[in-house]
């Protein structure tokens, strides 16, 4: 099996006569957190469906390992991954729910409930394993389906804004756990809409925009300060050249910043991540971390 995590070569992906990628070709070397950013209907969801081998690829070549996204084997061992529309079973409990997700990544069954309680009581969560979703947040419910793709330990984590939508403990959990997998040499894959996320979290950043991939560096490579990232962002979502920055990126405890959304439009704000749980994950950006079906 071969070492390179992630490698995608002249990779196109239509759905009947619309084109969600084109001829897409990039490779992520070693264990990082990549941010995958781009407007809606860039062709990020499309990508991590296919890196997950949810579909296929049109034409060209998706290598996970070394191998094909759709080999049981990969799923078994070496990826997990959290859709941004993520639904649990509402007449399951969050304990059955976890195993029932595990089969898809060929957990053994009689093992599958042991491994769900002890993922839930080392997030806190273990007291709520009987209830059922509906009775939850939906930030703990996030959590909840992030722990299931976590339950086969893999070696590539997809997470398709995982943060949009809940509570700051919840996102600052997610973090947390992000940090801990990036400690274990995980290789994640964050498609996310704020600029804090990417600034703060991600040693290296794909950028698209109409099925195009724009942009593939290493984050500090994109601006010296958040504004400086956002504007180099949307000249490039525009088809703009960009040249490359002299200074990397501030510390992720500049004042006021705020975590802003990352389109050709105008910034929305959102809240601003608590900086003790973004520099579990980021302590500085002088070297890497060690660590259905859409078009969007």
């Amino acid at each position: 099996m071969s070492n390179t995590p992630i490698a995608f070569q002249h990779v196109t992906k239509r759905f009947r006569n619309t084109v969600a990628l084109e001829s897409v070709s990039f490779s992520i070397p070693g264990p990082c957190v990549v941010g995958l950013v781009g407007p809606n209907g860039s062709g990020k969801s499309t990508l991590l469906r296919l890196l997950v081998g949810a579909i296929t690829p049109t034409r060209g070549e998706i290598r996970v390992f070394g191998l094909n996204p759709v080999d049981a084997r990969l799923r078994a061992t070496s990826v997990g991954y959290l859709a941004a529309s993520d639904r649990m079973f509402p007449e399951l409990t969050l304990i059955e729910n976890m195993v029932y997700r595990s089969q898809f990544y060929g957990v053994d069954r009689r093992e599958a409930p042991s491994l769900a309680a002890t993922l839930l009581r080392d997030r806190g969560l273990y007291h709520l394993r009987d209830r059922k979703p509906g009775e939850l947040s939906t930030g703990q419910r996030r959590q909840v389906c992030l722990l299931s793709v976590l339950m086969h330990k893999p070696r590539i984590l997809l997470l398709d804004e995982p943060t949009t939508g809940i509570d700051m403990v919840a996102i600052n959990q997610i973090y947390a756990l992000m940090a801990e997998l990036c400690a274990d040499d995980c290789t994640i894959i964050l498609a996310t809409h704020h600029l804090e996320e990417l600034v703060s979290l991600c040693d290296r950043t794909l950028a698209l925009s109409d099925g195009q991939l724009v942009q593939h560096c290493e984050t500090r490579r994109l601006g010296a300060t958040r504004e400086h990232v956002r504007a180099s962002l949307q000249a490039l979502f525009q088809g703009k050249v960009v040249p490359e920055p002299q200074l990397e990126i501030q510390s992720t405890s500049s004042q006021g910043s705020e975590c802003a959304e990352l389109s050709c439009e105008a910034p929305v704000s959102a809240p601003r991540p608590e900086s003790s749980a973004l520099s579990l994950l980021r302590p500085s950006h002088s070297s890497p971390s060690r660590s259905q079906e859409s078009s969007r």
